[in-house]
């Protein structure tokens, strides 16, 4: 009777728990399948079009960045090449482009990036004992005060490292136009020399700059080690917390302490490459010349007929700190005359070319090339 009673049971017991489990069951383990999976697409496709615009966005601005100081370069009157040496053109166009092309992006990517992660982790930590977040916001305020210390330091060391790298670019580049000659004169080791000078004092300025980086990071593992432990010890007095909730709080304290460490590092980073894009922008401001046509003195389309170039009260001056080279010049070449301008060194000859073809712009001047009915520009 015993075992037929205990058979019993257990036939009961086998059917209470398959009638336990019902077809809704299965259908809201279906649906919240749907829904893990809706939302996993969703987030695929999500990043897919955050990661296609920011990117088509950047390589926007950073082809109209380059268009523009191109152009703005291109622009430039013949003076300013004069006083710029060619290393700090070349500069512009290849390391500062560079860390707009490449380097930029990426980081300002992960600063957004990293900017939403703490705001998850600050609400997971919230969720299992509000009094961490006051750790949380002490060791932001740490972070946020030991990078308001290291950015000014870093913005200008980089202005300087950059500003030490063009003699260099433009050491090699004259040193290799010029090599006939160096190679004639044999001296080689004089110009090796000067690059090593030019080249060991950019790498003192660079070392010095990764120098400052590593102390940086460490000065920040040095504030979540300090902060971790703090979170692990406030757990100690308390005897009624779930050991889950006890991990849970330290994994999410190590993970906001990574991505406050990785976060401070990597705003700064943005903020010293946005350097490069000021130093851009710097010549996109450079002024230009004159206007290749001057407004209301085009001329028609069989200009020129004669080929007649009279000056009448030009003078030309190249900076206006300095005394007019042609003064209240006049003269007149009628067509199909070969005229030869003759003077000692220093006398003008090239100025008058140069007002000619307008490599540097008179002042003052009635400039103009003709026909003989007609005076055009």
């Amino acid at each position: 009777m015993m075992n037929m009673s205990e058979s019993n049971t257990i036939e009961e017991t086998n059917s209470s728990f398959i009638d336990v489990t019902p077809s809704d069951d299965l259908l809201d383990r279906t649906l919240n399948i749907y829904i893990y999976s809706g939302l996993v697409i969703g987030m695929f496709v999500g990043v897919f079009l955050r990661s296609f615009f920011f990117f088509w966005a950047c390589i926007l601005s950073s082809r109209g960045l380059h268009k523009n100081t191109l152009w703005a370069v291109i622009r430039c009157p013949m003076k300013y090449f004069d006083f710029r040496p060619a290393g700090q053109i070349l500069n512009r166009f290849s390391k500062d482009l560079s860390v707009v092309d490449e380097k930029l992006p990426k980081e300002l990517l992960d600063s957004l990036n990293i900017v939403l992660s703490v705001v998850g982790l600050l609400a997971l930590v919230a969720s299992t004992n509000l009094w961490l977040l006051v750790p949380a916001v002490l060791f932001m305020v740490f972070l946020v005060a030991l990078r308001c210390i290291y950015l000014p330091i870093l913005c200008d060391l980089k202005r300087i490292e950059s500003i030490a790298r063009s003699p260099v670019l433009t050491h090699l580049s004259v040193s290799l136009q010029g090599l006939i000659t160096v190679r004639a004169f044999e001296s080689q080791d004089f110009f090796m020399n000067q690059f090593d000078e030019l080249q060991n004092f950019h790498t003192s300025v660079w070392f010095i700059l990764s120098a400052l980086k590593r102390g940086f990071v460490f000065s920040l593992d040095t504030i979540s080690a300090i902060y971790i432990c703090f979170v692990s010890l406030s757990f100690m007095g308390s005897q009624n917390t779930l050991v889950g909730n006890l991990g849970l709080a330290i994994s999410s304290a190590l993970s906001l302490s990574g991505m406050l460490f990785w976060g401070v590092y990597q705003t700064t980073e943005v903020q010293n490459q946005l350097i490069s894009v000021e130093r851009l922008l710097e010549y996109c401001d450079l002024e230009p010349e004159a206007p290749w046509e001057i407004e209301g003195k085009t001329p028609n389309t069989e200009w020129p007929e004669h080929g007649i170039i009279s000056y009448e009260d030009v003078s030309l001056q190249y900076s206006e700190y300095e005394a007019p080279v042609l003064k209240n010049l006049t003269f007149c070449i009628k067509g199909s005359e070969k005229v030869g301008i003759v003077g000692r060194t220093g006398a003008g000859k090239s100025s008058l070319v140069s007002s000619l073809f307008r490599l540097t712009e008179p002042s003052g001047s009635d400039e103009e090339y003709s026909t003989p009915d007609e005076w055009w520009p």
